[in-house]
């Protein structure tokens, strides 16, 4: 009987752990706004240097004024627990995480004028009764 009452606990403890999937640009997994600032200077860093040390950016923006805008993206997201649990996950389940953003901003002589970091949850649902809906609407 205790056999059995430690294998359930087991198996819930197992189905109950979500996946962990990182998206993006890991260079900036564990950034911090103190970290960014210490790592590239306002004034000094240059658009060469930030590219060796974070690769490339996942957009740029090009101002007519010649000055640029560099965004790096990181998502973390977590299977959501209902996801591994029969029936419970035609109801509900999707993944949830966080996404960051860092932002630089070089003038036109490619040095950094700005940065900043952006931290958001995200909360993605998704289950069959939704998808059912979505189909029908259509």
């Amino acid at each position: 009987m205790v056999r059995r009452v430690w294998l359930a606990i087991a198996l819930c403890s197992l189905l109950s752990s979500g996946c962990v999937r990182d998206v993006g640009n890991l260079a900036i997994a564990d950034t911090t706004k103190e970290n960014l600032s210490a790592q590239f200077v306002k004034g000094r860093t240059n658009t060469e240097e930030v590219r060796k040390a974070m690769g490339e950016p996942a957009k740029i923006v090009y101002a007519d004024n010649g000055t640029q805008t560099w965004d790096y993206v990181f998502s973390r997201m977590r299977s959501k627990p209902a996801n591994h649990i029969p029936i419970v996950n035609m109801f509900g389940g999707g993944a949830e995480g966080e996404r960051k953003t860092v932002t630089l901003l070089f003038d036109r002589n490619k040095i950094l004028q700005q940065s900043s970091i952006d931290s958001t949850p995200v909360d993605i649902n998704q289950n069959l009764i939704d998808a059912l809906k979505a189909d029908f609407s259509r």
